[in-house]
């Protein structure tokens, strides 16, 4: 599993590890056993990083909507035809 995170991340598996126990050292994620082979190991994420970035979308999502209530009338019919031009374009991958 560790070579799929690297790989997807698109850096070395020593880099990847190296991260992995960082996190690890902090609470962040959990190393379980893969049932499906015992040689490998799953990473996934914990609850406390769960929690700590449900708070940072929640910390997001009001700070765009005050950007967004701030634009006049123009700007945000501007922006409404660029979201809609980017969600056709990301429809098609």
């Amino acid at each position: 599993m560790m070579s799929q995170l690297a790989e997807h991340e698109g850096i070395s598996k020593p880099s990847a590890t190296g991260i992995v126990g960082r996190l690890l050292e902090k609470g962040l994620v959990e190393r379980r056993s893969d049932p499906s082979d015992r040689r490998s190991a799953i990473v996934a994420i914990s609850p406390t990083a769960s929690q700590l970035l449900e708070q940072r979308r929640r910390e997001r999502t009001a700070y765009l909507a005050s950007r967004i209530d701030a634009l006049g009338p123009e700007e945000r019919a501007i922006l409404e035809r660029a979201v809609g031009l980017l969600e056709e374009m990301f429809e098609d991958r």
